[in-house]
This record gives structure tokens, C-alpha cells and sequence, in this order.
């Protein structure tokens, strides 16, 4: 059996990959193909890796990056509002405690 191209994702393309030959109850494409193959096409095809996590990942994970982002951004708004109260808040004790050493 040739090497298989991974352009087509149909059964006319696994029956062609396969030798021309259909077997009952012939298996999915990807059932056909070795490990090797299959790895090779999840790491160099996005639209084989977007569909294998689209089949294996629940909706949530999926969301994950995104949620992720929205987090990372509302966190550092906060921090930054933090960072401001406590450097204020520094200015103001500093200028008490120097009104108390002159006093």
C-alpha cells in the first residue's frame, strides 16, 4: 500500500489509499491509516487537528483559551487598580509619618 495524502477525507479517498479495494464493513479513513500517519497528519494539517479536537474535546475545553484571555485581562485591570490604591495609599503614610518626625 502507497502512502497516503491527506487532502481528502472521504471514503473515495480511503478505497483509492487502500489499494482500490473495499472490504465489508470497511473501517473509517482513519482506520486505515498507520500511527505514523495519523500523527504526522495531527501535527502538520490544522483542519485534522481542528476536527480531532472538535470530536475530543468537550465545548468547555474548547472555550478554555478564551475564557483564559478574559481572565488574564480582568486580573491585570485589577492589579493595575491595586497597584495604584497601595502606591497612594504609600504617599499618604509616608507624608504622615514625615509630619509626625517634624511635630
Amino acid at each position: 500500500m502507497g502512502k497516503c495524502r491527506y487532502q481528502n477525507y472521504d471514503m473515495q479517498s480511503a478505497v483509492h489509499c487502500y489499494g482500490g479495494h473495499v472490504r465489508e464493513n470497511m473501517p473509517t479513513f482513519a482506520m486505515l491509516l498507520n500511527v505514523a500517519e495519523i500523527l504526522d497528519a495531527i501535527r502538520n494539517d490544522p483542519r485534522v487537528r481542528d476536527a480531532l479536537r472538535q470530536e475530543l474535546l468537550s465545548q468547555d475545553l474548547l472555550e478554555l483559551p478564551e475564557r483564559f484571555a478574559e481572565y488574564m485581562a480582568s486580573t491585570n485591570a485589577r492589579l493595575d487598580g491595586l497597584t495604584e490604591i497601595l502606591a497612594q495609599f504609600m504617599a499618604s503614610t509616608n507624608q504622615r509619618l514625615e509630619l509626625l518626625e517634624e511635630g
